[in-house]
């Protein structure tokens, strides 16, 4: 009893800190200081860290496309209506993969706005090594699905831990150029993924099915990068909204390379009472910015996984062949890195909204060209543009939907909103099986193209401006 009564005790103290005014200040504080940083190899080397812890995420999820085959090759997957609930059970895979990051994102993503940043990241990842390692031991498709959803949840409780970890660490000049090197890195996962899957999948390794080598290497690299995750400091933007101020400022002090900055650097002179007396209805901007984006992932999830998830099976519905489809899968996949860091040379020179509106545009033009391609040439060509595209729309993405919600409930929001894109992108699979089996390649770029629409109008509409815009001018609260 005493242990609960000191529990609420504490939550309370906690809720009196973040909800003081002077707290408020001190947040803000701690964000021009951010703001006001130059970006040091320190800094850099922070967000390579993340990035890296991010890199899992995106290898298990480039490797939904190529396994699938491999595991039908090695008859544990059956296709058409013989798989599991009368789909093919790459379907299944697709679905149960999304459906745990749902899970993962509205279980556990809220976490990281009271435990922090750093605590939900290592553990997440611990989580989906294990999980990742067990489902490579299984031979039944219902095991393999299961264990799939599993390492999904761990990865949906990182994914929202890195894109508020990146926001609040880089400065409001920095930040698309943070998320495209970021992305960067994490997208090397997919050729790599690609590549594993061309070399392993045909031809067993020490007896071992090359499928199962594709699940036992990432689970090992992300035990490994747990025991590193320790170099990273706790996000000073989260520590100062928990009135960790001091904390806080320690942190940008080991960033301050040059030792120009100054605790009490960059004040703050908003009314100690009301700092921000711009946005008093913080709610209604709050619940706005997430039916916007909840509307636009949404349906970008669809476009976006609609393509990326299925480059094997579409290609085979055009008559390839497994393994040339698989050298074809690489081929294309080399674009994903190059997209983000490219794009991030112009990310902070321009408004955000608008380069994923443009983009959103170049990748409808791309999908329609690859739906109606009938050569390699034209498969590898388009395909190359139409990744690229969908990467630095991802990276504009996910750094725009971090920038508009406020520091104390990042998480809580990010959250939110990850979950329905989690459940679209699990219904994708379905969806583009059901398409592909009626009308045919054509008809799923059709599909992805109408989809795509729909997220661009959404953002172009309602979305707010963000760049070289503090979080408080965005949302007016830090």
């Amino acid at each position: 009893m005493n242990k609960i009564l000191m529990a609420a005790r504490a939550r309370e103290s906690r809720a009196s800190v973040r909800n003081d005014p002077a707290n408020a200040v001190a947040v803000a504080q701690i964000g021009a200081r951010i703001d006001a940083l130059e970006g040091s190899t320190r800094l850099w080397g922070w967000l390579a860290l993340i990035a890296v812890g991010g890199f899992f995420e995106v290898y298990d999820l480039a490797l939904t496309a190529p396994i699938s085959p491999g595991l039908v090759a090695a008859g544990i997957f059956k296709t058409g209506t013989a798989g599991l609930f009368g789909f093919s059970d790459q379907a299944t895979f697709i679905s149960a993969t999304f459906l745990g990051l749902y899970l993962g994102v509205i279980g556990f993503a809220g976490l990281g706005d009271r435990f922090g940043r750093k605590v939900v990241f290592g553990y997440a990842l611990a989580f989906y090594a294990l999980a990742t390692f067990v489902m490579g031991l299984q031979d039944d498709s219902i095991w393999i699905c299961f264990w799939r959803l599993l390492a999904g949840v761990g990865l949906g409780a990182e994914s929202v831990a890195i894109d508020c970890f990146i926001v609040e660490i880089m400065p409001k000049h920095l930040r698309g150029k943070a998320f495209g090197t970021a992305k960067s890195i994490e997208y090397s996962a997919i050729p790599i993924a690609a590549l594993l899957a061309a070399i392993l999948i045909p031809h067993p390794v020490f007896g071992v099915e090359g499928w199962r080598w594709l699940t036992f290497l990432p689970a090992a690299g992300a035990a490994v990068f747990w025991m590193f995750r320790r170099n990273l400091p706790e996000s000073p933007r989260w520590l100062a909204s928990q009135g960790r101020a001091e904390e806080a400022h320690a942190v940008l002090n080991a960033l301050d390379e040059g030792g120009q900055q100054k605790s009490c650097s960059a004040p703050v002179t908003q009314d100690a009472t009301d700092p921000y007396p711009a946005r008093r209805d913080a709610s209604h901007y709050v619940r706005n910015a997430m039916l916007m984006m909840i509307v636009y992932f949404v349906f970008q999830n669809i476009a976006y996984y609609g393509f990326s998830n299925w480059i094997p099976t579409l290609l085979e519905a055009q008559g390839v062949q497994l393994k040339h489809s698989l050298f074809y899968t690489f081929g294309v996949s080399l674009a994903a890195p190059l997209g983000p860091i490219l794009i991030a040379l112009l990310a902070d020179r321009f408004e955000r909204k608008h380069q994923i509106i443009a983009i959103g545009l170049v990748s409808i033009a791309l999908g329609l060209i690859f739906a109606h391609s009938t050569s390699p040439v034209g498969w590898i060509s388009a395909g190359i543009g139409l990744t690229f595209a969908n990467a630095a729309l991802s990276f504009h993405g996910h750094a725009y939907q971090s920038e508009i919600f406020p520091t104390s409930i990042r998480g809580r929001a990010v959250g939110f909103v990850y979950s329905f894109t989690r459940l679209s992108a699990a219904i994708s699979g379905y969806i583009v099986a059901f398409v592909l089996t009626r009308g045919g390649v054509p008809a799923v770029f059709l599909t992805i193209s109408g989809c795509m629409i729909i997220a661009l109008l959404t953002i172009g509409w309602v979305g707010p401006r963000t760049r070289n815009r503090s979080f408080e001018e965005i949302s007016g609260r830090p």
